[in-house]
């Protein structure tokens, strides 16, 4: 006999459909009409009548009829494929209720701390906890290496003790920041620009990870930038106070004024970089003005790069009076390498002075004493190596033309600029052009100042070059030679294209 729907009351609807699967068992004929009374439990599944179904196209042989949804095996007849509470539920994935995850919310790249949501402010608390862990690491890394030339220009002396040493390292620590200190010969203040540079650059990285600890953004930037200035300064203070004794002093108030200066200005970059706003604001210039900002850093890079080749140059050619004042201080193979690193942190100071010298103004050493390349007049100098190879006499003729060194870069830069943007007008072409000068005079000049300082009293009250001078000359020449050049490079440009 043949089963019935009532030989099998607690089988669901469709139940003999899914036990064959194969395609010759699925119903060609058309569905009959049915109704709640023929199906056994309607109450438990509801199944839409043959009323409820969308009114389909008569093809007219039903043998061809492609199976609608209610008739494939493989999904459920009650629900047809529409996806009910049971069969998906609000917390499954790709649910279309599952809220989508913001940009604040996704996985940060290894290494860094997830960003707190948009809009939630920084809390200054956690600014300043970030600034102060980072610009004390800062300190750490560069205060070791000073700590190391001091240890080992005093190992094996009695006559000074570890904490006189331990003060005498942090009053070398400081003025690598520009903080001088008083002497018995007189005040100390020429940095080092060696350790400058060392302590520069972990300040840049101590702003951008502070500004990546705590997630700012770009509005946030200012605000990660004082609290490195206010830690990074009572670090100099208290670092003051723990270095003065009775043969050196120095101010706390200066020390944390200079320290705190040094540490926003360098802190900056970092921070802006980090949070974005410095790509923001790079945008918002004109393009003139960001051919001039990057021709004017080429130019002052290489300037100061031939002036480090002629510092290096003439130490080389004067090496064995160089040798002559390392045996004068008798201190041994330790203590000759106390007097080697120092001479490697002055390195980058004569780099500058060389680099004056090829602008024209030179650089002086000592009350009245300057060094140019068509007079040099020098007293008595001190007995360090590095100071070795300053020239005794004006330059020869073929040391003369590096004075060319400074306008044929300003040149080069021009050349580029009128090559590169064809289409600018004259005035964005000879305004950005001009504009490298002032950027690269600005440059050296902050540079030229660095470099400069007291090593004393008397002879050695004026070390080093002028700023403002070097900075106004070397405006006006890679200026005038950039303006010039491109200005040429446009005319001659144009004759060849016209022929």
């Amino acid at each position: 006999s043949a089963d019935t729907p009532e030989s099998h009351p607690d089988d669901a609807p469709g139940e003999d459909l899914r036990a064959d699967r194969s395609p010759d068992s699925i119903p060609t004929d058309p569905l009959p009409e049915t109704t709640d009374e023929s199906i056994p439990h309607a109450s438990h599944h509801p199944v839409p009548t043959a009323a409820d179904l969308p009114d389909e196209p008569d093809s007219g042989d039903a043998d061809q009829r492609e199976p609608d949804d209610g008739d494939r095996p493989d999904q459920d007849p009650v629900s047809h494929g529409v996806p009910t509470e049971e069969s998906e539920p609000d917390d499954q994935p790709g649910s279309p209720l599952t809220p989508v995850p913001t940009a604040d919310e996704r996985p940060t790249p290894r290494g860094r701390p997830p960003r707190p949501p948009a809009g939630d402010p920084v809390r200054p608390s956690s600014v300043l906890v970030a600034a102060a862990a980072t610009g004390g690491w800062a300190a750490v890394v560069s205060f070791a290496p000073v700590l190391v030339v001091v240890l080992l220009a005093w190992f094996g002396s009695s006559a000074v003790s570890g904490g006189s040493a331990v003060k005498f390292a942090l009053a070398g620590w400081l003025l690598g920041h520009g903080v001088p200190f008083t002497a018995p010969h007189g005040s100390v203040g020429l940095a080092p620009l060696g350790l400058t540079a060392l302590i520069v650059w972990r300040l840049v990285r101590a702003g951008a990870h502070t500004a990546r600890a705590v997630g700012a953004t770009p509005h946030e930037a200012p605000h990660v930038i004082g609290a490195v200035m206010v830690g990074y300064g009572l670090i100099g203070g208290a670092a003051a106070l723990a270095g003065s004794s009775e043969t050196s002093e120095i101010s706390p108030l200066r020390a944390l004024l200079t320290t705190g200066v040094l540490a926003g200005l360098a802190a900056a970059p970092g921070a802006l970089a980090e949070t974005g706003a410095a790509a923001r604001l790079w945008d918002r210039l004109p393009a003139p003005a960001r051919a001039g900002l990057r021709g004017g850093a080429f130019a002052a890079l290489v300037i100061a790069g031939a002036g480090a080749a002629l510092a290096g140059l003439a130490t080389v050619m004067a090496y064995r009076d160089a040798l002559d004042l390392y045996g004068s201080y008798q201190t041994g193979v330790v203590g000759g390498a106390g007097i080697t690193l120092v001479c490697l942190l002055y390195a980058p100071n004569l780099a500058i002075w060389g680099a004056s010298y090829l602008v024209g103004p030179g650089f002086g050493f000592g009350v009245g004493g300057e060094v140019t390349v068509f007079d040099v007049s020098l007293g008595a100098l001190p007995a360090v190596p590095v100071l070795a190879g300053l020239p005794t006499g004006p330059a020869p003729t073929a040391v003369a033309v590096l004075l060319a060194i400074p306008v044929l870069v300003g040149m080069a830069v021009g050349v580029a600029a009128a090559r590169r943007n064809r289409d600018w007008t004259w005035a964005w072409l000879l305004g950005g052009s001009a504009l490298t000068g002032p950027v690269a005079g600005a440059l050296l000049g902050a540079a030229s100042f660095a470099a400069s300082g007291p090593l004393g009293a008397g002879q050695l009250a004026q070390v080093g070059p002028v700023a403002w001078l070097t900075a106004l000359v070397t405006a006006g020449v890679v200026g005038a030679s950039a303006a010039l050049a491109a200005a040429a490079t446009r005319l001659l440009d144009g004759q060849q294209s016209g022929s």
